[in-house]
């Protein structure tokens, strides 16, 4: 009887900790899911062009309507060296999309002199382009490569 007893209990004992081994691995799953979508910030406009290089470093360049209505780079320009996150690249994607809004239009030899280059065909020879517009709820991409 009293082997049947502790057998009963060990019974008991193993069934608690599976269950609750369950309950705390759903719920560390679930706060790592909301720690990882909580550092995301909605866009809410913006135009970029993302430049990729042959050595997948990447250039982020926000535009801005200039006074003229035509769209113009500013020198908030952002370079992500390899290797990087996707969760890098994203959030830096959100925040010069975002810096759109308030950004400020800069000259060309400004521009120019945070790229390291001479003008845009020696900047944009060889690389990818993909330009990235929000208007209103709809976000528009255009894919270019300039063949070296």
């Amino acid at each position: 009887m009293n082997k049947d007893y502790s057998n009963y209990l060990l019974s008991i004992i193993l069934i608690i900790i599976v269950i609750s081994s369950g309950v705390l691995f759903v719920f560390a799953k679930i706060r790592k899911k909301s720690k990882i979508n909580a550092g995301m910030q909605p866009i809410r406009g913006g135009s970029i062009s993302i430049f990729f290089d042959r050595m997948e470093n990447v250039t982020i360049i926000p535009h801005v309507k200039d006074k003229y209505g035509s769209g113009k780079a500013t020198a908030d320009v952002e370079l992500i060296k390899k290797p990087y996150s996707a969760q890098k690249l994203g959030s830096v994607v959100r925040q010069s999309m975002n810096r759109c809004i308030k950004g400020v239009t800069c000259e060309n030899r400004e521009l120019f002199e945070k790229l390291q280059s001479y003008d845009w065909v020696q900047f944009t020879e060889g690389k990818r382009n993909i330009s990235v517009y929000k208007r209103e709820l709809r976000y528009n991409f255009q894919y270019h490569q300039k063949k070296a």
